[in-house]
């Protein structure tokens, strides 16, 4: 057969690797990559990967650029539609060609004879195995939910030492909504069906794997946690539009995790097991978290980028130590043949070792897997159904003076304060400014003023055709400290215009003096409406949201110094 070309011959006169048997177990602990030809050398091998990868990050870039526009916010039906179809081609399609074309290697190959069983089976450098099955992907499936919540309590923790949240409120919160129940089934498929295995098959047994066929396995799991966490960057640009601070600190956490992946799969030399701790990481996010209640005015952004630091090295330490220790006292006695355990847990282990070593049929072992993962998903998902709080409260920003008993206010004199701040919504979105009255600085007025213009400029690439900007709808509500006390107005701009919303309140004196001083007025920003994009005909461009200005005028009351009493 000539090289290079696809039939089912390849299927036939399978060829291991040049590995010895020594080097087998030593750096592949019985699992070497895919791949029948010598690679070249090391920098030069380095070298082609990661251009295969940069020509793909610049697919995938140009694929968020030009797609933003029409799927609007993360996780729409078409943003996980168009993920199911775009992902595998624009991330997988590169390499196949690459591992085809340029390698010249075999499309379809099975290998690791054993007992005269192929135990794993290749398609391009993507090689699957069922060598440690089954624990493999029972350690990635409960691995990944103490990884969600070592994550969250870690978080939570930082948060609590630096002044953000309550020690001792810890509540589990369910973000699972009943009413979406289609959006939340498509989005399940896609995080263990399309993500999970497309993002594994990439930086695992693509990445790492051939480049730890010309480097150590740690330079191996490192090159290929940078590279996991830099092709984050087009949804994080693109969809999420974080800043270049948040940026920054999310591609720490994005590499550290791409660390612990690496690492069970370099330790199990399962893909499988990344598969599916990616899988059910991913999904855990959609359905709960845990989180204290929040403290004054919580985190700052400063604060809650070292709250993350601390999550992306002490988490992700703890999941990863976990797994070395799985590797060293479970799967290697393993490998060798030993009993890891004595006693009651050799029988299990003896179990386990008939589904991970191949004795029983593949259709057992999935089927076995498949109803634990179900049963595993559905006990969080009721868990948090059943005991979860939906109620958010405890997570808005807030400020309490409990030494505001009979205050006096003809002892007090009138100052004013301004805040400004200009913020991007999304259609749909709002944001909420939680302004703070405590009894020695009384909150009297407030007097909001919001500022908005429409879009000269189609965002994405220049077009022939020329668009206009539909109006912009805009809503401001003012909730003062009584229910009846909230003043609120909507409007939209002129085509190609500005537009300006402005809301006055004021807080009774009877109010103020029922609530001993202390209260909120929280100024919510609602983006109602982003007209979009037409031009002639009936099609058009989806617009996101819009950009606003705020400015809010605060008048207090201030405790009077006694000169300045004495003086009036």
């Amino acid at each position: 057969m000539k090289e290079g070309i696809l039939m089912p011959a390849a299927y036939e006169a399978e060829v291991e690797p040049e590995y010895t048997e020594e080097e087998i177990e030593e750096k592949w602990y019985g699992v070497p990559p895919a791949g029948e030809r010598a690679p070249p050398s090391g920098w030069k091998y380095l070298g082609s990967i990661t251009l295969v990868l940069l020509f793909e990050f610049a697919l995938w870039a140009v694929y968020r650029a030009l797609t933003a526009d029409f799927y609007g916010q993360f996780g729409s039906y078409w943003f996980y539609v168009g993920h199911i179809i775009a992902a595998p081609t624009i991330h997988l399609g590169p390499i196949l060609l690459y591992w085809v074309f340029i390698r010249k290697e075999r499309l379809f190959v099975r290998s690791d004879l054993e007992n005269g069983k192929y135990m794993s089976f290749s398609f391009g450098p993507f090689k699957m195995t069922r060598k440690l099955l089954f624990t493999a992907v029972l350690v990635g499936l409960f691995g990944g939910i103490i990884w969600r919540m070592a994550e969250f309590i870690v978080f939570d923790t930082t948060s609590v030492m630096l002044g953000g949240s309550e020690f001792g409120t810890l509540t589990l919160f369910n973000v699972f909504s009943g009413e979406e129940i289609p959006l939340f089934l498509l989005m399940t498929f896609v995080m263990f069906f399309i993500v999970g295995p497309v993002e594994e098959f990439e930086f695992r047994s693509f990445v790492h794997d051939q480049s730890q066929r010309v480097i150590p396995k740690w330079a191996a799991l490192i090159f290929s946690s940078v590279f996991f966490g830099l092709s984050h960057i087009p949804i994080a640009v693109f969809v999420y539009k974080l800043p270049l601070t948040e940026l920054i600190f999310a591609e720490i956490s994005w590499m550290s995790a791409g660390l612990v992946l690496g690492a069970i799969y370099m330790w199990s030399r399962n893909i499988f097991a990344a598969i599916i701790m990616h899988g059910i990481g991913n999904w855990q996010l959609s359905v709960y978290f845990w989180q204290s209640a929040v403290k004054d005015m919580g985190l700052s952004s400063m604060e809650a980028n070292i709250a993350s630091l601390m999550t992306s090295i002490f988490a992700n330490g703890l999941v990863i130590l976990i797994f070395y220790l799985i590797h060293r006292y479970y799967w290697q006695p393993q490998r060798r043949g030993e009993a890891a355990f004595g006693g009651a847990l050799l029988s299990l282990q003896s179990k386990l070792f008939k589904h991970d070593n191949g004795s029983r049929s593949v259709a057992s072992t999935v089927s076995t897997l498949t109803i634990i993962s179900i049963l595993t998903l559905s006990l969080i998902l009721g868990g948090t159904v059943a005991l979860g709080s939906t109620n958010f409260e405890k997570l808005a920003p807030s400020e309490k003076d409990t030494e505001t008993q009979g205050i006096d206010l003809s002892n007090m004199q009138e100052i004013t304060d301004t805040f400004a701040d200009s913020r991007f919504l999304g259609e749909g979105e709002s944001y909420t400014y939680t302004f703070n009255s405590t009894g020695d600085r009384i909150l009297k007025g407030v007097n909001v003023q919001l500022s908005w213009e429409d879009e000269k400029e189609k965002p994405g690439r220049p077009t022939l055709r020329r668009y206009t900007n539909q109006p912009d709808t805009f809503q401001l509500d003012v909730i003062g400290p009584d229910p009846n006390l909230t003043v609120t107005q909507t409007d939209s701009n002129e085509v190609g215009a500005a537009a300006h919303i402005n809301l006055v309140l004021e807080i009774p004196d009877e109010i103020i003096l029922e609530k001993d001083g202390s209260f909120n007025v929280d100024v919510n920003v609602l983006m109602v409406d982003a007209g979009m994009w037409t031009g002639r005909s009936f099609l058009g461009f989806r617009d996101d949201g819009n950009e606003y200005d705020i400015i809010v005028e605060l008048s207090y009351l201030d405790i009077m110094s006694e000169t300045t009493a004495e003086s009036s």
